[in-house]
């Protein structure tokens, strides 16, 4: 039997490595030039693997019973014990990131370039498949580089969606599966930077911090969180604003503003300092300075109308109230995100409710499969979609040889 799979990143390596175990001639492809190229990127090039909290209640997808289905055939204990017998040995951090004991990727892409080898996977290359062409019993796969033609028994697609189009995931092959026809959910960027209007933010360009998160449409709440964000020159950038990014797309046509929360978790220490240093004349930079990262304090300064000489007994009695809604609840219109040159992850592709739940592989066409950000499937940043990647890839390749 002859398996082909498309794409030479996370899930395309793992379900390669799967489907050869069984014996099967597979045949790899990929249009870089070199095995998971997009695997460098991951984790800042530190290769965030995977996160001891990857169950399927922290992913978007529908139905989410089948990300369930996957993760118990192979989820994150599966594939530290797998990664463990390749060679590649991790370490967690306090809040469940889990990285290669080397923090790097290119060393992860080294080893699984090197096993794919071992395995005697026969590895295309510089093919990009542009056309695929259903058979009685297979499919013929064209190219538009490298070979003209090539036939298959069985087909897995892991070719990514649209994020880092420059590594080779541009989203190319979505009309072939659209040819044979499978439904494509719109392909949007997700764990994208926020954009802000009018360099608002310029003046705390640089500060990284954490802090509350909230995306309002219209005046209502329509996504949260708490983690780690960075402002930037066009907007807010890290995981606090990347995480609900993909819902910016989902309301884009609706008035959409974030509202950051400085000091979310310590707004009973501010209010404690501010009340305690009430009649002193201890400055009030200095009393913000105990809570917040200098250049916020200025900020905040700036906004209200106060200087850095104010002293705490010179504030107005509804001053220290001012200072606390500006701090838990700074509010900026939202722009858009940045584009697919500038996000982690794509939204969109094939529906989940498209391929059968324990395989993957497609209810309208028998012997095709799919893996990683293909299917319509997304997790938080931390390590979640590398561990789908490498789960998808596991379950596909496994099945589809069987």
């Amino acid at each position: 039997m002859k398996i082909g799979v498309i794409g030479a990143g996370p899930a395309g390596i793992f379900a390669s490595l799967e489907a050869r175990k069984a014996n099967a001639e597979v045949l790899l492809f990929d249009s870089n030039e070199i095995i998971g190229r997009k695997l460098l990127v991951t984790g800042a090039g530190r290769c965030n693997l995977t996160n001891e909290n990857a169950f399927s209640n922290k992913y978007i997808a529908n139905p989410l019973s089948t990300v369930n289905a996957i993760l118990n055939q192979f989820g994150h204990p599966e594939l530290l014990d797998y990664l463990h017998n390749l060679g590649v040995f991790t370490q967690s951090t306090s809040d469940g990131w889990v990285y290669p004991l080397s923090y790097s990727a290119a060393n992860v892409a080294d080893i699984l370039a090197a096993h794919i080898i071992d395995s005697d996977i026969k590895v295309n290359l510089s093919h990009k498949v542009s056309r695929i062409i259903l058979q009685k019993h297979g499919f013929l796969l064209k190219f538009s580089t490298g070979q003209s033609t090539l036939f298959v028994d069985k087909l897995i697609v892991a070719a990514g969606g649209k994020a880092y189009p420059s590594l080779g995931s541009d989203g190319s092959i979505i009309p072939a599966l659209q040819n044979l026809g499978h439904e494509i959910h719109p392909i949007q960027p997700a764990l994208a930077p926020l954009v802000i209007p009018n360099n608002i933010v310029s003046p705390i360009q640089g500060v990284r911090m954490d802090a509350g998160v909230s995306l309002f449409s219209n005046c209502k709440l329509i996504g949260h969180t708490l983690g780690n964000i960075i402002f930037t020159k066009n907007g807010i950038n890290g995981p606090g604003v990347m995480d609900i990014s993909y819902l910016v797309n989902q309301y884009k046509n609706s008035r959409l503003e974030v509202k950051i929360n400085f000091i979310a978790g310590h707004e009973n220490t501010l209010n404690a300092l501010l009340a305690r240093f009430a009649d002193s004349s201890m400055p009030l930079q200095s009393v913000l300075g105990a809570i917040v990262p200098p250049k916020i304090s200025l900020f905040t300064l700036n906004n209200l109308g106060l200087t850095t000489n104010t002293m705490m007994k010179n504030l107005h009695q509804n001053d220290s109230r001012r200072i606390m809604e500006f701090l838990s609840s700074f509010s900026l219109k939202i722009k858009g995100v940045r584009g697919f040159q500038y996000c982690q992850l794509s939204t969109g592709g094939i529906p989940l409710l498209d391929v059968e739940a324990e395989s993957l592989e497609s209810k309208k066409i028998p012997g095709l499969s799919f893996a990683g950000e293909i299917l319509d499937v997304h997790g938080p940043c931390g390590g979640y979609n590398l561990q789908w990647a490498f789960s998808s890839g596991f379950v596909a390749g496994r099945h589809a040889a069987s």
